[in-house]
């Protein structure tokens, strides 16, 4: 896999979607190295193509803060657990719920929001060196969160086919075995993790691996809460392809 070695000469959509085709795990490093930002450095972590973390020196919403916003703790009982939290290892989502502070859903959505505000500063960048890290060892009491689905950092996101043909560029043609891209053949392909160009065959195998890791069969003893999460998004996935297909 080959990506390229400057995010101006393509996009962050561009790079995610190549990675998430691949079900690459591992991290994308982003280093800003022009201007009065250089030597910053963002790192997007993925898990089988899901942006699962993300570190970066842009200021985001604390979870604490965020939770204090939206009611589920005071100030006060913000400030008691950081002192609590001073000192102890693992994540602070983790510690939040094994201490019984915060309910373990409401820790993960959190998480999860706080994880696309992240996303979305770090598209806003216009430049940045780009390098990709293959994947240490998962570390065991990760944050109760959940990764980011496909079409929440690939849909919608700016890809450098659309800004080429804002410049005047000429699209790529349509070439024999590619599918015709428009309405909702676009976003199929798009729920797919696939580019405009794909063929038909690259979406039988983008279905049948995104399938095998959705498919409730796979997830027996999830709460009934997941497995209608994970129903839901195979019923997209298999809506999406065979409207490809036909």
């Amino acid at each position: 896999m080959n990506l390229s070695g400057r995010l101006a000469t393509t996009t962050l959509g561009d790079l995610l979607g190549a990675l998430f085709r691949e079900q690459a795990t591992g991290t994308l490093e982003l280093i800003e190295d022009k201007g009065p930002r250089a030597g910053r450095l963002h790192r997007v972590h993925l898990q089988d193509g899901q942006v699962a973390r993300i570190e970066s020196p842009d200021v985001a919403e604390r979870l604490g803060e965020r939770l204090e916003r939206e009611g589920w703790l005071t100030a006060q009982q913000r400030e008691q657990f950081s002192q609590a939290f001073f000192g102890k290892n693992g994540p602070v989502g983790r510690v939040l719920v094994e201490s019984g502070w915060v309910p373990e859903p409401v820790v993960s959505r959190a998480l999860h929001e706080q994880l696309r505000s992240r996303l979305d500063a770090i598209f806003s960048l216009p430049d940045a060196r780009v390098a990709f890290r293959v994947a240490r060892p998962r570390v065991a009491g990760s944050d109760p969160a959940r990764p980011l689905e496909p079409k929440e950092f690939l849909h919608g996101r700016p890809r450098r086919r659309e800004r080429d043909a804002r410049a005047g560029g000429n699209p790529s043609p349509t070439g024999r075995g590619r599918l015709p891209v428009e309405g909702d053949r676009y976003r199929d392909l798009t729920r797919l993790g696939l580019a405009p160009t794909a063929t038909r065959d690259e979406v039988r195998r983008a279905f049948r691996k995104l399938a095998a890791a959705l498919h409730p069969d796979r997830h027996l003893h999830a709460s009934a809460e997941v497995q209608e999460t994970l129903r839901r998004q195979f019923v997209e996935l298999s809506t999406a392809y065979h409207r490809l297909a036909s």
